[in-house]
């Protein structure tokens, strides 16, 4: 099948729009897809708006199906406005972007690799809790309760869960500090729409939609941006 996109390109530091490989017949308007800051090499993006007028309103239990789907497997953010936005006031990269939900659904974690001309490359990770809303059965609520700070940007440098093992003095004060800073009520994200390898919720505080690419098993990543490599 020969292959629709290519990927975006840079020119002056900023990305140009994803341009087809192949020729359209005039008259016919050729697909775009958005171009995203936050995917990592080799991960598309996908058509948010499109995916979530085919999608809204197939399930009554949005956030439950979510967390079905999602069980034993990593998710990596594609599209996230407000996480690009903070790219550019920060000057700092922020891709990728995992999310993971355990084999049972008890634990869930968010990571995100950065890299930063003056604090270098490293990742940023909390792990807790998400589940349905008891009140409204299509969103989402996340109860973060520990946090962890790994440096160095390879996917080897980055601790999945932060076990007795492998904790370490610092990531007590980080996960004080996280604490402190969290607020649960900012932590409710309505699923939008959902299917069996993409997702897109939305972050109210800021009105930006969140969508989500699910990797083929747990997947790997490697290569210093954090490239996924595996896709079975």
């Amino acid at each position: 099948m020969p292959r629709l996109f290519a990927s975006c390109s840079r020119a002056g530091g900023q990305r140009r729009g994803l341009t087809a490989s192949r020729r359209f017949s005039r008259g016919h308007r050729r697909p775009r897809l958005p171009c995203s800051r936050v995917a990592p090499p080799g991960i598309e993006p996908f058509p948010v708006a499109e995916f979530v007028k085919s999608n809204a309103g197939s399930s009554t239990t949005p956030a439950k199906d979510s967390l079905l789907v999602g069980r034993g497997s990593t998710w990596v953010v594609v599209s996230a406005p407000h996480i690009e936005a903070g790219e550019r006031i920060l000057s700092t990269k922020f891709s990728p972007v995992l999310y993971t939900l355990s084999e049972d659904g008890s634990t869930f974690a968010s990571s995100v690799r950065y890299e930063n001309a003056i604090f270098g490359k490293g990742w940023l990770s909390a792990s807790g809790t998400c589940e349905a809303d008891d009140e409204d059965p299509g969103t989402l609520v996340v109860d973060f309760n520990a946090f962890w700070w790994d440096r160095g940007g390879e996917r080897s440098d980055l601790r999945p869960s932060l076990s007795r093992e492998v904790a370490n003095a610092t990531d007590s004060l980080i996960t004080a500090l996280g604490r402190l800073g969290f607020v649960k009520g900012l932590s409710k994200f309505p699923v939008l729409a959902v299917a069996e390898d993409r997702a897109v919720f939305r972050f109210p505080p800021l009105s930006s939609d969140i969508a989500i690419r699910r990797l083929e098993g747990s997947g790997e990543i490697a290569g210093a941006r954090g490239a996924i490599l595996d896709r079975r």
